[in-house]
């Protein structure tokens, strides 16, 4: 899913393992970032929201956890 959306919208091509390893990349990066939230350590949660936004991708928080996007 995630490979396609980036192959038709950021005009990128991944073929099926590159997309794989980028989606699990980014649930890694997410649980990172949780691990970050539950120890109240918030500096580097925004730092890797903030560093993600400058490569164009949003993180979004919701009640059923965190999604992410391309801009």
């Amino acid at each position: 899913l995630y490979s396609a959306l980036l192959s038709g919208v950021m005009g990128l091509r991944f073929g099926r393992d590159e997309g794989d390893r980028f989606y699990r990349l980014m649930k890694l990066i997410i649980a990172l970032r949780d691990e970050a939230r539950s120890r109240k350590d918030y500096a580097t949660s925004d730092r890797i929201r903030e560093e993600l936004k400058k490569i164009g991708i949003v993180l979004e928080d919701g009640t059923e956890g965190t999604i992410w996007r391309m801009e």
